[in-house]
């Protein structure tokens, strides 16, 4: 009898460590999940601001607060034609080991 409550008292603990382990890893995914959305909303809010693009600028960098995270957003002209502009925007929140990463073409007014 007190080995079968010794065994039920064992699964019962890996249980509970099982699933304190799992919401922890939860919570961590989510909380990545959280830093990459900020990531993806602050690259494309920079390319809306109403900018002048000018190319041979050097880079701008920027600090977009999202929510809570304050994301890094680096902006760089790649290339140019007449009247358009290839743009590069990189934006970090410390979600991954590589930033958000946009590229979008943009008609110089």
């Amino acid at each position: 009898m007190l080995v079968e409550l010794l065994i039920s008292l064992s699964i019962l603990g890996i249980a509970v460590i099982g699933v304190v382990a799992g919401s922890r890893a939860a919570r961590m995914q989510a909380e990545l999940a959280s830093r990459r959305a900020a990531e993806a909303l602050a690259a494309q809010q920079v390319l809306e601001w109403n900018r002048v693009w000018v190319p041979g600028d050097s880079p701008t960098f920027d600090t977009v607060r999202i929510g809570v995270h304050a994301v890094e957003v680096r902006t760089e002209v790649v290339d140019s034609l007449p009247g358009l502009v290839w743009l590069r925007v990189r934006a970090d929140a410390g979600a991954g080991r590589f930033p958000w990463r946009l590229e979008s073409a943009r008609r110089i007014p």
